[in-house]
Formats: C-alpha cells, structure tokens, sequence
C-alpha cells in the first residue's frame, strides 16, 4: 500500500505567511535610508508639533512616528481644551479607625440625647465623647470602611462610670442610603458589675434582633423561660430556686407570668435572673448588697419604681 508523503509542516507554516516579492536584497537597503532621511527632515521641521502632541497624548504620541511600543498605529484621540476631562468623584472618607482611648476625639458640639449618651460616632466612622467625659476603656468589635462598633467605658466628669456600645454604618451615595449610628449605655450595677458580661450580652441581643435568622432577643442566649406556668432551663442552666415573682414586678409585664430564679449556668457561674415566656434577664450577685434571693427581688423592684429598669 502506498502511502502519502508525510506533510511538511515548516515548509507549510512558512508558506502560510505569502511569498512578498522577489526584490533584492539592496532595494531593500535603499528604501532604508530614504525613509531614514524623510524622517530626519521630519522630525527638525515639526520638532515643536512633536512636544506638543506628546504633551497631549502623552507615551502614545511615540507611536505616531512608529517609534514607540505597537509600531506606527496612527494617531490616538486626545483630551483638548475644548473636551475638558471629567474629575471623578472619589467618593466619602472614611476617618481613621478608632482602637484606643487616644484616638477617640472630643466633640466640639452636643447632639440629640447628648445628656444621657455622651458619646457618639461621627459622620465618617470616627468617636467624639462630650467634653469633661474620658475614655478609660475601648474594644474594638467590628472594624471596617463601612461599618464599625466600639465597645466603651466612660468615666463622667464625676468620676462616675458607664458602659457604651457604639454603632456606625456608611451610607451609600450610588444608592442614596444614608448612613447612620446608634449608642447604648447602661451604668454597673444595673444588672452587671464586670464590663463584659455587659458587653457581650447587649451584643447578643442586638444582634438578635436585627437577625431574621435568630431566635427572638429575649430567647438570645436564655438561660430559662416559662412556658406553660413552669420555669425551664436552657442552654446547660441549673434551676436552683425559684420564687413567684411580686407584685412590684408588674412594670415588667404580668406578675403571674413571671419568677425570680436563682441559677447555675453551663460555666459554673451562679446568677439570679427574671423568667417570663419572652426569656430571662439575669443579674450577677455581686451587684446585690447580699446574694440573697430576697436582696434580688427587692433590687428588680427598686429598678422598677426608679423607671430604669433592667437593660
């Protein structure tokens, strides 16, 4: 059987390109230097022409002349005096993080609620606090170019302290959102005398309720609830007493509904703690004059005719 000649794939590359013509070598050489020439005169007559057009379009006025990269592809289009360039927004700034007392500024102005909250986070993500307060703690919780929150301890002019949660949040101009901030505080003793459990608790609840994923706030990390008249533990508490809740509770929602409860928590630690349906509202010891169940009803009830409560 005869077989074909195996293809030539060189010879066939090459060919693929055309043949050109069969000029000599020195035409070539020849038509060299004429162009050589041509463009020296060139370039003297309109050596003014050349600076400006670079000036205009800058490294690509190279490959007018086909000296520069790409080789002679004709002139590019170029902003003149009569096509002026459009500045670019570059968008809001954003204020250097905030991570210590040092960097948190002190306002020059007061805000609404400023009384009660005296501290706040500024338009472009930074902290201002009111003048004569100081800064005596700061955790960072969150820190980004668009949303950011503090945690904060505040000492007043007095020399009393509070506890803060900062939020800020960037807008959106494309959008047209704006952005926005909040604050909560609490003073020690409410509920908390160590800043973090305050912390993290206020954390776990803001969080849950701006989470359609989450259980409700109340629920958040409960350590009991009522459900159908009878105190449950949750999450690993220990129920260790229990008392029907009085009457000075009524502000809380209905006295029925409610029980003083002394617990173990999965940790170990023991807290008392207000039940309802809703969840449970716990109170660390310590904050009582003495960690009696007694001492903790008269502490909810006392919170109650003050109006604050418990947060």
């Amino acid at each position: 059987m005869n077989l074909p000649a195996p293809t030539d794939w060189s010879r066939e590359i090459d060919s693929s390109f055309g043949h050109g013509s069969d000029r000599p070598a020195e035409a070539y050489a020849a038509l060299g230097r004429r162009v050589q020439r041509r463009r020296r005169a060139l370039q003297g007559s309109v050596a003014g022409l050349t600076v400006a057009t670079m000036a205009l379009a800058g490294p690509w006025a190279l490959n007018w002349w086909g000296d520069g990269p790409g080789g002679n592809v004709g002139p590019v289009p170029a902003a003149t005096p009569d096509q002026p360039v459009e500045p670019q927004d570059p968008g809001p700034t954003v204020a250097p993080m905030a991570r210590t007392a040092d960097d948190v500024a002190v306002a020059t102005r007061e805000w609404e609620g400023s009384d009660v909250i005296p501290v706040t986070a500024t338009e472009d993500g930074g902290l201002e606090v009111l003048d004569g307060w100081r800064v005596t703690r700061l955790v960072v919780v969150r820190e980004s170019d668009t949303e950011r929150r503090w945690g904060l301890v505040l000492s007043s002019p007095d020399g009393s302290p509070l506890w803060a949660l900062v939020d800020w949040e960037g807008g959106d101009d494309a959008a047209g959102l704006p952005g926005h901030s909040g604050a909560t505080t609490d003073r020690p003793g409410a509920r908390f005398t160590r800043f973090a459990d305050w912390l993290s608790t206020t954390l776990a609840l803001q969080d849950a309720s701006g989470s359609s994923d989450q259980p409700p706030a109340g629920e958040q990390d409960a350590v009991a609830i009522v459900t159908s008249g009878e105190v449950v533990a949750l999450n690993g508490a220990e129920v260790l007493a229990q008392r029907p809740a009085p009457d000075g509770w009524s502000a809380y929602g209905p006295a029925n509904e409610q029980f003083a409860v002394k617990l173990r928590t999965a940790d170990g630690r023991t807290w008392f703690a207000r039940v309802d349906p809703e969840g449970s509202t716990t109170v660390d010891p310590a904050v009582l004059d003495v960690p009696t169940m007694r001492a903790f009803m008269e502490h909810v009830t006392s919170r109650a005719e003050s109006g604050e409560g418990l947060r």
